[in-house]
């Protein structure tokens, strides 16, 4: 395509701006719009940044809003806790009761589990008696340091708890002695597992 100069009529190639040989600007002509659509192209247009912003914000104060409206009635979907505890509280009596038709059963040499009781609140209680001893002949400071942190070990890892920590259940361990008379209480609680 050639551009003729409107000064002295000189053709000149499509890229030039100027005539060679006086120096003219010369006249571009513009593609019509027209061929273009023929092809099917359309150009594009560009979305503002302030639009994008402003698109953005209304998206996200319509979700908070519609979540803060509806978060009232999906709570009321969900159980409450004290819903679910008397279902869990009745598991756990289950529980209790067949552990008790293998008890006494001795755990080892000086300990045996005497029975298991549920109580309420999502707590099972295990009572434990110590053979041969006296709670006169027992150092709780020693207690404390070795059998305490391996029951927690226990209720951390121990596989066949895991229904109880799933449940957010507190163990209460008692020791009592050969005489029956109360040693000590040990309690973990789902906060201590976690």
């Amino acid at each position: 395509m050639e551009t003729i100069c409107s000064n002295c009529q000189t053709a000149h190639n499509h890229e030039t701006k100027y005539c060679l040989d006086c120096g003219h600007l010369l006249v571009v002509k513009e593609v019509e719009k027209t061929e273009a659509l023929a092809f099917g192209y359309k150009p594009k247009k560009k979305m503002h940044p302030l639009l994008l912003v402003i698109f953005v914000v209304c998206f996200w104060a319509a979700f908070f809003g519609i979540y803060t409206l509806l978060k009232p009635s999906l709570d009321s979907l969900k159980p409450s806790v004290e819903d679910l505890n008397p279902k869990i509280d009745a598991e756990l009596a289950n529980v209790a009761e067949n552990m008790n038709r293998g008890c006494p059963f001795q755990v080892d040499e000086i300990t045996v589990l005497v029975n298991v009781k549920a109580m309420p609140n999502k707590t099972i209680q295990y009572n434990y008696k110590l053979n041969d001893i006296t709670k006169a002949e027992i150092n709780l400071d020693t207690v404390k340091k070795y059998i305490f942190p391996n029951l927690l070990k226990n209720a951390k890892e121990n596989p066949d708890a895991q229904s109880f920590r799933d449940k957010e259940v507190t163990i209460k361990y008692n020791y009592s002695d050969k005489n029956g008379e109360h040693v000590t209480e040990y309690v973990v609680t789902p906060d201590m597992y976690k």
